[in-house]
């Protein structure tokens, strides 16, 4: 439950008991084979903080403020310092909302927070990182008859953040956990509505453990681990609980751990040997709240597979 507690809660997760395949080192470098984008979104009163790109290929466009993370900073670090940048405002992040993944040497995450200082960058301040900053609505079928965008993708950024800026139904910030690979963490949830359990790997001393895999360019490694854990029934991927990333010390830790909830909706453990050390673990309050509540469209961050 310790470790359950930790992603809920986004803070560090203790070390697993069994031999630890997040430990491995896949050699992962930052700008060399490995590739973070950060993106903030400030919504006030409606309207959503967006900045004009300087460069050449996309001159004059609108975009959310973003850009790649640097070595040797954390997820919030680097949004913080692009939205700096680019709009003239200094920016506290709040909670992460989207993650998004291409073969996992790409990702980009998404957080939502406020203007805590600065101000808005006029076309005095034009420089290489943008050429101004302004609002605009919030209402994407609005938007984009209000501004010439550089891309679409930004559209369901916006439209999470509005939902997360309206209900507010989660927190939580990347948490500062070095990974020398990247891996994924599955919470998968079965509850029918009275009682709730999940699945976990039994350890020594009554302890458990949530199941974990490598993220190498597999089809489908959720559905791969969890068939590998015994599990045969259908589920259904929820959101993104917590994210791990440190990228400090210079160059060691660049990978990062993302933990997944997941919706079961029976509770058959097959007969297969490699998945006899996992069993339901049975969920109590205040967990089984938290998990109900992460388990809805607007309860967690929203992952999306590029």
């Amino acid at each position: 439950m310790e470790e359950i507690a930790a992603v809920v809660n986004c803070t560090p997760t203790p070390q697993p008991l069994h031999p630890d395949i997040r430990a491995t080192d896949m050699k992962l470098r930052l700008k060399e084979n490995m590739t973070y984008i950060v993106a903030g979104v400030v919504i006030q009163d409606g309207k959503v903080l967006l900045i004009q790109e300087a460069k050449a290929s996309c001159r004059g466009t609108w975009y959310l403020p973003a850009g790649r993370m640097e070595r040797d900073e954390s997820i919030v670090e680097a949004v913080q310092r692009e939205v700096l940048e680019e709009s003239g405002y200094q920016f506290q992040p709040e909670a992460l909302v989207v993650v998004e993944s291409h073969s996992y040497h790409w990702v980009r995450f998404t957080l939502v927070g406020r203007v805590v200082g600065g101000s808005l960058k006029t076309t005095k301040q034009a420089d290489q990182e943008s050429l101004q900053a302004g609002w605009f609505t919030a209402h994407v079928e609005n938007l984009v008859k209000q501004v010439r965008l550089r891309a679409g993708d930004i559209l369901p950024l916006i439209i999470k953040a509005g939902e997360w800026f309206e209900r507010r139904l989660f927190v939580g910030l990347p948490v500062l956990v070095g990974h020398t690979s990247s891996s994924q963490r599955m919470v998968l949830v079965h509850d029918d509505g009275q009682t709730m359990v999940v699945l976990t790997r039994q350890e020594g001393g009554g302890s458990t453990s949530l199941p974990v895999c490598l993220l190498h360019g597999r089809d489908d490694p959720t559905a791969i681990t969890i068939k590998d854990c015994g599990y045969t029934g259908h589920f259904k991927h929820c959101g993104v609980l917590s994210v791990e990333h440190s990228g400090k010390p210079h160059g060691k830790f660049d990978g990062f751990c993302v933990t997944y909830i997941l919706k079961a909706d029976s509770l058959d453990l097959g007969s297969k040997s490699k998945g006899q050390e996992f069993e339901w673990t049975v969920v109590t309050d205040p967990l089984m709240s938290q998990l109900r509540v992460a388990l809805t469209s607007e309860g967690s961050a929203r992952f999306i597979q590029l």
